[in-house]
């Protein structure tokens, strides 16, 4: 029994809830991928652009490839996928050119075809394939091309042109499929997440575990609109026994020798050298006597099967009954014809190419069933008509592969190579041609005398031969290589042209990601590098102002600090004009913001007690405060000296805590472990604390990274989403309308009365409307300074425009450019 139970599942997901289907999503054949002579389509398309029309055009679009692919069953695989997809592309642009622009599509898209065990994949981003083989996960495009600090060095060969342009080149994968691989493909939205989490699910082979695996991180991630189709290949029925030794030998001569041959002949040899599987007869009297040696055949075939020419040339038609109504055999045997010298009591049956002599008794009864040609072939051994047909299979393949060798000898085998052939399976079989040995011939061969003189002459002759074609041959390199460069660099031109067409920043990114591609490719074929890199400039001005990013500059490293224990998170904030900054211990920055006062940490005597491990730090009513747990600590700036005080934790130390904030003398601890919001009232700190939201909110605080007081509560969640509460309940959300989207917020920083909120994220700062959540502004970091890699806390000063950012361990000081007028 086949070890996967599973072949094929999907998984589809709109607006964050299941739905049955999706005209993104298309499968056709795939519960028999792998077997011998099966063919299975997997497709998965994607708008690069938001349209009214997109999924209608979708489903057509997904329709007329699979029917085009379907009608070139006679074309090589790869024939048939790329010309499939040229007739696609070519209906898609048609239909754009009569449509207005906000009703225009454009796909990328991932098409697997496979034939028997070999899988062929054609990509153009936006999609994602995931192919698991032998415990590896090979992604195309990779991964890392998703995140955001990544994608100016994507890679090459992960960005194709989509569909729906003038032109499309895909990029092409090949690979051979066994029993335990697992194909995946899906959209980017959730391509841009499975790196966020183990794999470990993609490489058991089965498809409801690795769909259970991606449902949870859309949940996790709140991916809305996702669409994935997992394709597990099964294992392999178990091979039927070749009959007939020669026969065996024969196959693998012809087998060796169609490694000469083109894709296109070798298919067909193949085709025609099938053998059919031997049909087994159920001999016992009881036996119903069922004929399925037809099985397969066309009608022609099968009226040429029943029919039987005696020795003088007549026919006699044998009745096929079978079931519960069958006659008995001899009942059969009375209508069945008989030989011309036969005794008219004896009743006989002669197989075509049986001797005339008298079939002895024992055998009658195996000779009157014997109607199929496999069964003879069975009990005689291989019939010399199969011997013969092989043979001559053989010889036609050697024949035709010696002209393959000396005539198209340049021809390629297999797909084009981009690069990216790199899967496990192209090594179980060997496309090298073996050169035939030619040791005899040469030493039949007459002994021609030769002077100096003729050898020199053969020699010269030679040399300039080679010359000559050594020459041609480069310069025919030369002139393909110049055309492709010239493709590629007037292809990004028009892509950079139609991302200033499109007022959607995530399609901007996408054309120009696509446009950045196309400049590299074309460095591989000789681009001038300065010319490539004020092309590569150009694309990322562009891209810059389609995503309103600020590149900074004149980054102050104002030194490097301890770093906090483990589950301690480092925070940043001001109070009366001076900026503190908390990790291992709180400090001050001096006035001269070029050193760091130490004020408070760990060990330290307070109250006759050693402080414990502080937890947290901010500011509190006119002064700082810290906690380490157990006991808050609070500055008396006249005396410059610690006072503690004793906290009610109801029982042990508080623990989980993500940020502290003080406001008005009373003492707020963030607790994402248990989703609350803990408040201490000023001046009663030892006594039993309170859940601030009284249960609200529950949800969302547990996913809450960072909060801000300044009358109301702001939460800071991990997708960026900032909660307004008032008075213990929750008021609005603010979700911010940035691309990239937020996925990993890290820190918030506001100021009472100013119009933005910050968000921190790995890599940038994003700067927001505080009414509406609309992107004002992202910051990086330019190409002078370090970049804002490894963000762990932020605190803005939204009037002079100043951040300070604790980047790793160091501390960094910036000067913010004012918002676009």
């Amino acid at each position: 029994m086949p070890r996967l139970l599973t072949a094929s599942s999907t998984l589809v997901l709109q607006h964050g809830q299941p739905a049955a289907a999706t005209p993104y999503l298309a499968l056709e054949g795939c519960e028999h991928i792998s077997a011998p002579g099966s063919e299975a389509i997997a497709l998965v398309l994607e708008p690069v652009e938001e349209s009214p029309r997109a999924a209608q055009v979708a489903e057509e679009l997904a329709e007329r490839l699979i029917e085009e692919i379907q009608a070139r069953r006679a074309q090589t695989t790869t024939a048939a996928l790329l010309a499939a997809i040229e007739m696609g592309n070519g209906w898609l642009v048609q239909l754009n050119a009569v449509r207005p622009p906000r009703e225009r599509c454009y796909f990328g898209f991932t098409c697997v075809l496979t034939r028997d065990d070999e899988a062929y994949v054609a990509q153009a981003a936006p999609s994602q394939i995931l192919i698991a083989q032998e415990g590896e996960i090979y992604a195309f495009p990779g991964l890392e091309s998703w995140r955001w600090h990544t994608r100016e060095t994507t890679d090459s060969t992960a960005v194709a042109l989509p569909l729906g342009l003038d032109e499309t080149q895909p990029d092409l994968y090949h690979t051979r499929l066994a029993a335990g691989d697992l194909l995946v493909l899906c959209s980017s939205s959730l391509a841009r997440v499975i790196d966020r989490a183990p794999q470990v699910a993609f490489v058991q082979g089965d498809a409801a575990v690795a769909l259970d695996h991606l449902d949870e991180l859309a949940r996790l991630f709140t991916v809305s609109d996702a669409w994935v189709a997992a394709v597990a290949v099964p294992e392999p029925a178990r091979q039927q026994h070749q009959r007939g030794g020669d026969l065996a030998f024969l196959r693998r001569a012809s087998s060796w020798f169609s490694h000469f041959l083109p894709e296109e002949t070798a298919e067909r040899l193949r085709r025609h050298a099938t053998v059919s599987d031997p049909v087994e007869v159920d001999l016992s009297d009881e036996a119903v006597h069922t004929l399925d040696y037809t099985a397969g055949m066309t009608s022609s075939d099968v009226a040429e099967s029943l029919y039987w020419d005696d020795a003088r040339g007549s026919t006699a038609e044998f009745p096929i009954v079978t079931g519960a109504g069958a006659p008995p055999a001899d009942a059969l045997l009375d209508e069945a014809p008989k030989r011309h010298d036969a005794d008219p009591d004896e009743r006989y049956w002669e197989p075509e190419q049986a001797e005339p002599d008298e079939i002895p008794g024992e055998w009658e009864r195996d000779a009157r069933l014997d109607y199929a040609p496999e069964s003879r072939a069975r009990r005689r051994g291989v019939g010399m008509n199969d011997l013969v047909a092989v043979a001559l299979l053989a010889f036609s393949a050697a024949v035709v592969g010696v002209r393959q060798i000396t005539v198209n000898r340049d021809r390629s085998l297999g797909p084009r190579d981009d690069g990216t052939l790199g899967m496990p399976r192209l090594s179980r079989y060997d496309d090298n041609i073996q050169l035939p040995e030619f040791r005899g011939v040469r030493s039949r061969m007459p002994r021609v005398p030769l002077s100096r003189t003729v050898a020199l002459a053969l020699v010269i002759l030679l040399i300039v031969f080679a010359a000559a074609v050594a020459v041609s041959v480069r310069n025919k390199h030369e002139r393909e290589r110049q055309a492709q460069m010239t493709a590629l660099f007037q292809n990004a031109e028009s892509l950079r042209q139609r991302a200033g067409e499109s007022s959607d920043p995530a399609a901007v990114q996408n054309i120009l990601q696509a446009a950045s591609a196309s400049i590299t490719r074309a460095q591989a074929f000789g681009l001038d590098q300065d010319r490539a890199a004020r092309e590569q400039a150009a694309i990322s001005a562009d891209r810059d102002q389609a995503l309103k990013i600020d590149r900074l500059a004149n980054i102050q490293v104002l030194g490097s600090l301890p770093a906090a224990p483990q589950g301690v998170t480092p925070r940043i904030f001001a109070g009366n004009g001076q900026i503190y900054v908390f990790t291992d211990a709180l400090y001050r920055l001096d006035a001269t913001g070029n050193s760091l006062v130490r004020l408070i940490g760990s060990g330290d005597q307070i109250g006759g007690q050693p402080v414990g491990t502080l937890l947290g730090a901010a500011w509190g009513d006119g002064a700082p405060l810290a906690f380490d747990g157990s006991r808050a600590f609070l500055f008396d700036p006249p005396t410059g000296t610690w006072h503690a005080q004793q906290v009610e934790t109801l029982g042990g130390p508080e623990t989980g805590i993500a940020a502290i904030n003080g406001y008005s003398g009373n003492l707020y601890l963030l607790s994402p472990e248990t989703g609350q919001i803990v408040k201490y009232g000023a001046g009663a700190y030892d006594n039993q604390p309170e859940d601030w939201t009284a249960g609200a909110g529950t949800d969302d605080l547990k996913q809450a990274v960072d909060f801000a007081i300044d009358g109301h509560i702001y939460v800071l969640t991990t997708d960026g989403r900032v909660i307004d509460f008032f008075m213990s309940a929750e008021q609005s959300t603010m979700t911010p309308h940035a691309v990239p989207p937020v996925t990993h917020a890290l820190a918030l920083s506001l100021q009472t009365d100013r119009p933005y909120v910050y968000i921190a994220e790995r890599g940038r700062i994003l700067r927001l409307e505080r009414s509406s959540g609309n992107l004002v502004q992202q910051f990086v970091a330019g190409s002078d300074g370090p970049p804002f890699n490894d963000i762990r806390a932020l605190s803005v000063d939204d009037v002079l425009g100043t951040a300070y950012i604790l980047n790793g361990n160091a501390l960094l000081s910036v000067r913010l450019p004012g918002p676009p007028h």
